[in-house]
This record gives structure tokens, sequence and C-alpha cells, in this order.
């Protein structure tokens, strides 16, 4: 009935977690649910910066939006989502268990009038969500393409538990794992606390798939471009997790698609999302 598994085997620079640092020890027997785990690795925040600013192997800065180019500029799994006229995504994740990822977005401003979603002074966010339901396109532009019940929710496999997480929303997964993380069960009182400084001091504080929460969000510019590049994150989606078949149902252990949020209304709202395809 208690029953823990890890995920496949960490590297060399992975342990495998210890239960009592997310969850109390009066608790650890109470556990109903079934999560696999892979430790994450820590990183100074101070190095983690230094990681975002420096070009590995010229990764950041020469793809420009050509998926063709970025299957020769990544080494590592690669998945791409074509976002068509408005830019691409590419991930990459490293048979060394790091992950590096790069955003490409053009005309945005397009978008937004097209769509009706505002983009946020500090930038869009954006996720990895855990399915893709549209079995003719491999994008969507605007809310209705892109909402929870066509994306899904967000890739949690470590039970970051934010607002949006899959192990959040669902038939007893909240109480079952981030009840017991101590993380809320009430959405008024979420204890979910992402950012680049949190993200720096303990990776478990962010979901794998905030990608803005950990790294900030992208910054569009007066022309509607944005450009994110992040050439080496330690707290990666694990290749074993990805999903490429058509479906509608959602799980927290599995990566499917990207999404990115704007505003309308002061809600944050999809604007544009795409589904992962894994390039051979």
């Amino acid at each position: 009935e208690k029953n823990w598994r890890l995920a496949p085997q960490p590297t060399s620079s992975q342990a495998a977690l210890h239960t009592d640092r997310f969850i109390p020890e009066s608790k650890t027997m109470r556990i109903s649910a079934t999560v696999h785990f892979v430790a994450p690795f820590f990183v100074p925040s101070g190095v983690l910066a230094a990681l975002r600013s420096r070009s590995m192997d010229g990764r950041c800065g020469s793809i420009n939006g050509d998926i063709e180019g970025a299957k020769g500029s990544f080494d590592g799994t690669l998945y791409t989502a074509d976002l068509g006229e408005y830019g691409s995504f590419e991930l990459s994740v490293s048979n060394e268990g790091f992950m590096s990822y790069q955003t490409y977005l053009k005309k945005i401003n397009d978008l937004s009038t097209e769509t009706g979603v505002g983009i946020p002074s500090d930038g869009l966010t954006f996720h990895f969500h855990t399915m893709w339901s549209d079995a003719t396109d491999a994008i969507g532009i605007g809310i209705g393409p892109c909402v929870p019940s066509q994306t899904g929710l967000h890739y949690d496999p470590f039970a970051g538990c934010g607002l949006a997480s899959a192990y959040r929303i669902g038939t007893n997964r909240e109480s079952e794992v981030c009840g017991l993380l101590n993380k809320g069960f009430n959405r008024t009182t979420l204890s979910y606390d992402c950012n680049e400084e949190s993200f720096g001091e303990c990776h478990a504080n962010c979901e794998v798939g905030d990608l803005s929460g950990k790294y900030g969000a992208i910054k569009i510019n007066a022309d509607g471009d944005g450009h994110q590049c992040i050439p080496h994150d330690p707290f990666p989606a694990l290749n074993c997790h990805y999903k490429d078949a058509i479906s509608g149902e959602d799980d927290p252990l599995k990566f499917a698609s990207i999404v990115f949020h704007g505003n309308k209304g002061g809600r944050p709202l999809p604007i544009i999302c795409g589904q992962l395809i894994k390039q051979e």
C-alpha cells in the first residue's frame, strides 16, 4: 500500500531522494499514492546565473527559430514545438541528466490583437503541460485550443504543487500528494513559491515544468519578438516521461506540450501553445 518508487537510475550528479526531505516523519506512513521521484541536483544561485548568461557550444542565439538548425545545435534528445509564423520552442534532454531549451517568439503583438490576450510588462510565462489532445494540428492559437482540457496541467513529477500542477487538480491527487506535502488543499492557502531566487536555493521549490518560474518570463520587445535560451537546467524533464500520443488523459508524470501565457482581465490566460514533437 505504501509504495514509493524511484524514477530511472539517477546519474552521477543526482542522488536518490530521501522522502523525509519533503514529508514530515509523522506522515510518511500515511502515503497511499504511488509517486516517482529523482532528487534535485542543487546548484548555488550564483552558478545558475552564470549558466544562464553563458553560451554553451553556441547553443544560445544561434537557432533563431530554425528547427532544422536546432537539430544540430543541441546534444541529447531533442523535442520541438513549431509555432508557425509565431516562432518555435526547442528542448533538449541530455543523457547526463540536464536540460537545455530555447524559445524564439515573433509577431506576438499581432497575436495579442488576434486573441485578445494581453502581454504582461514582465513577459509571457510558459510551462510544460501534460497532454496534447488535438489530432489535427500541433499548434494552438488563443485561449480555446490551449486550455487545460486540451493541453493538460503543469508537468510536475516531483510534486512542486503549484496552482496548476497536475498533482494538485484531479481526483484525489491533491489530498494524496500535495496535501501530504503540506502544500495546501485549499487554493487560497497555496504555499508554492517558485522564482529565480528560490529555485537557486532549492530546486524542489519549483515544478520541473515551470520554466518561467525557474528562469524568468520571456520579455516581448516593441516589435513583438522575444527570445530566451537556458543552456543548462539541472532540474530537467525526463526522457521516459515524454508522451507523444494524442490523448485527453492528464498525467503529472508526462510532458507533451508547451503553453505560453499572457493575461486578460487580471487573469493569466494562454496566448499560444504547441505540441512537443520528438526529433529523430
